[in-house]
């Protein structure tokens, strides 16, 4: 039968030198003005440098001078002592369960309110060294120096004068709003709530520190997988995972209510009670709040202005020239593209002629299969931002014909299919839609920064619509997200390339070098690999 790990907790808690609720108070509301101000900076110049000093220079060194100014002993007033290797084991567990389950959360949320966050530049790492740093960061400096100023410090504090309810409740609050992360607020709730009750049951910042490790932890991987190897698929974030996260979490409070004595409150605590509502109370929260709100309304401000896909096409060549090999989903040629580009001070034009062979392929789940026949497409678009203007596809092979063109009407686009034994279908949209054969040529003219991501209109032209239960086009959001550089290779050559990828899968890649040159296009049935440019 599990025994208590700390059976001293069976005897009352007496009250222990802590901070005071004021000093506690002023030293979040300094190290967040700190974190706000120098943090930004720092993190805006090297992210994965920035997050380092940000953690150990902004928040844990102006904690430590408070607690030395006011003679406190942080090993006996937090808890920082050995734990056993049980207690371990059940943080780990928490950590790992409740990230498992708020990266699910934070999805939904992205989902509800269409609303996607932004990417700090250098937040995905590109180099091994980049991504030992943010795994320090993320992994030791951050639950290290979070943990002695949230549990350690202003937390203990807390627990001196108020009902455990306020102690757990209050800096839960402060940790969420700490962070300035909109999207991410339900998620933070849920795991600054779950540090809260772990400390103040164990009475142990250990504890703390390596739950908020292992949470942490599957975060780095996220965040170095997007970066490095951004096609291994992870089993997480996802529903399965996340319901597996919600098993970690029962197991672990379980574990912990066996191996934990319930913790009497301070038997001075009747005469320490401060008013709930009282200033010295609310003053923290209402101005972490207000700060909050403020930093909330420009990242959304910030979100909305680059939610629109800006493009120029003033910078693009005059008249180039590509050729292009086809594979199929199986990686094996099957034929080949000529595309031409000319451009004038009004207009962009691209014409692209291409010749198939017929195949049928599995890959995974997928069958892919096409006739022999041949496919032409012209492309018009405004040279000043790439807006489409105009654009025909005609494709053909032994058995029938199908084309599909885009037309100007008013300040809009319609698009008109046509296709044998099927009635004409017709569709209105605007002119900055991506389409699904023509958006990574558009791309050339894009402004290349890793990590940022946009919200996008998509068009099919002809694809199975589920909600009619037909055929004919479909219009729909996708998000679009730039990463690299990597290096990629086609029969052109070697190359440093940008990566860009649609959530629907397909991608394009774009050479360091010559952003205007598409180097391969994963498209919807064929794969587009520069053979070579002229």
């Amino acid at each position: 039968m599990l025994q208590s790990t700390y059976p001293a907790l069976r005897e009352p808690f007496t009250l222990k030198n802590t901070l005071s609720i004021i000093q506690a108070n002023r030293l979040y509301l300094a190290t967040m003005l700190l974190v706000v101000s120098l943090g930004f900076v720092l993190q805006s110049i090297s992210f994965s440098w920035g997050l380092l000093l940000t953690e150990v220079v902004l928040i844990l060194l102006p904690t430590l001078w408070m607690l030395r100014h006011n003679q406190i002993d942080l090993r006996e007033s937090a808890g920082l002592k050995k734990t056993s290797s049980s207690l371990l084991l059940v943080a780990t567990l928490l950590g790992g369960g409740a990230w498992l389950v708020t990266s699910l959360v934070e999805i939904l949320m992205v989902q509800i309110t269409g609303y996607i966050p932004t990417t700090r530049e250098g937040m995905l790492p590109t180099t091994a060294f980049q991504a030992a740093l943010i795994f320090v960061g993320l992994v030791i400096a951050a639950p290290i120096c979070e943990e002695i100023l949230f549990r350690g410090s202003i937390q203990t504090a807390y627990q001196q004068h108020y009902t455990a309810k306020i102690a757990i409740l209050v800096p839960s609050l402060l940790f969420a709003f700490y962070h300035f992360r909109l999207q991410g607020l339900p998620a933070l709730l849920m795991i600054s709530l779950l540090l809260g009750y772990t400390y103040w049951r164990t009475r142990s910042l250990t504890f703390t520190i390596i739950l908020h490790a292992a949470n942490n932890f599957l975060a780095a991987i996220v965040l170095v997988r997007a970066g490095m190897f951004p096609t291994l698929e992870l089993p997480f974030p996802s529903l399965q995972a996340s319901a597996f996260g919600i098993l970690l979490l029962v197991v672990g409070l379980v574990l912990l209510q066996r191996l934990i004595y319930r913790p009497e409150p301070p038997m001075e605590q009747a005469s320490q009670q401060v008013r709930l509502l009282s200033w010295k109370v609310l003053w923290p929260i209402l101005l972490a709040g207000v700060l909050f709100v403020v930093m909330a309304v420009q990242e959304i401000s910030q979100a909305k202005s680059q939610t629109a896909l800006q493009l120029d096409g003033t910078q693009l060549p005059v008249s180039a020239q590509w050729k292009y090999e086809l594979q199929h989903k199986g990686d094996k040629v099957v034929g080949s593209a000529l595309c031409q580009w000319h451009q004038g001070e009004v207009d962009a034009n691209l014409s692209c002629q291409s010749t198939n062979e017929g195949f049928v392929i599995q890959t995974g789940n997928s069958y892919f299969s096409s006739l022999a026949g041949s496919s032409s497409f012209n492309m018009q678009w405004r040279t000043v931002d790439l807006h489409l203007v105009n654009l025909y596809q005609k494709n053909m092979n032994d058995k029938y014909q199908h084309s599909w063109q885009v037309q100007e009407r008013d300040e809009l686009l319609q698009l008109s299919v046509q296709a044998e034994n099927l009635a004409q279908d017709t569709l209105t949209f605007p002119p900055q839609t991506l389409l699904q054969e023509e958006w990574a040529w558009r791309l050339m003219g894009l402004d290349f920064v890793p990590g940022r991501s946009y919200k996008v209109e998509y068009l099919i032209p002809h694809t199975w619509r589920q909600e009619t239960e037909d055929n004919g086009p479909l219009l729909k959001q996708e998000k679009l997200t730039i990463t690299g550089p990597e290096s990629i290779s086609v029969p052109a050559g070697e190359f440093l390339a940008w990566k860009v990828t649609l959530s629907n899968g397909q991608t394009a890649w774009y050479s360091v070098e010559q952003p205007t040159i598409l180097l391969r296009f994963d498209a919807n049935m064929f794969n587009f690999l520069l053979v070579e440019t002229e």
